[in-house]
């Protein structure tokens, strides 16, 4: 089964948000922003060292009150590497936490972000009705913010599912959509993949 179009797509660095007025001492911002650079750095190799970092830039982010964006991050992370572990139930504790937080603070990209996440993880269960449903909400949420890029990889997810359940009518309907959009943004590597699709849509029907 081929990956998904896109997994992990809206990470917002914490040095981007003390930026934008958070609460956060130059010094501090820069601190936690290190930490977090390395941590992601060794996250695959080294979860264990990378935990230590993140922790470490969750607490200073924490005492000065910014744990939205932190604590975001840190599940994202967390959430990626047992997925890439194919540890699926840990993944989707740290993806829902993902979510939870990007809903308290209404970061419409963050929480778009944690239904795609979440929709990866029930597709490679085999839980394609469940993935279909944060797919897309994850495109609604696209669409509402008029995020043309993420619009084409939701659809593209969308179409992936449908494939999977054997709905090729549908698969081929998203798929085209988001060949459309692709297009119109000058994004090859979706173009290719979604011709890729369509073709073995057709195939696969036929057959």
């Amino acid at each position: 089964l081929m990956k998904k179009v896109i997994l992990f797509f809206l990470f917002i660095p914490l040095i981007v948000a003390a930026q934008k007025g958070v609460n956060l001492s130059f010094r501090d911002s820069l601190e936690v922003f290190d930490l977090y650079s390395k941590g992601a750095k060794i996250l695959n190799k080294q979860p264990d060292s990378a935990k230590i970092l993140f922790k470490k830039a969750l607490a200073i982010a924490d005492k000065n009150k910014t744990v939205s964006f932190a604590a975001i991050n840190t599940n994202l992370f967390f959430g990626i590497n047992a997925y890439n572990r194919s540890s699926y139930e840990e993944a989707l504790n740290y993806f829902e936490k993902e979510k939870s937080l990007a809903i308290t603070f209404n970061k419409p990209e963050l929480i778009a972000q944690s239904y795609n996440n979440l929709a990866n993880v029930y597709i490679d269960l085999g839980k394609q009705d469940i993935s279909l449903k944060y797919y897309q909400q994850c495109l609604n949420l696209m669409e509402s913010i008029g995020n043309k890029k993420g619009m084409a990889s939701s659809n593209s997810n969308i179409g992936f599912a449908y494939k999977d359940l054997g709905k090729y009518d549908e698969a081929i309907k998203y798929f085209f959509t988001s060949l459309r959009i692709s297009d119109e943004l000058n994004d090859r590597n979706l173009v290719a993949a979604n011709y890729l699709q369509l073709l073995g849509g057709h195939m696969t029907k036929i057959g």
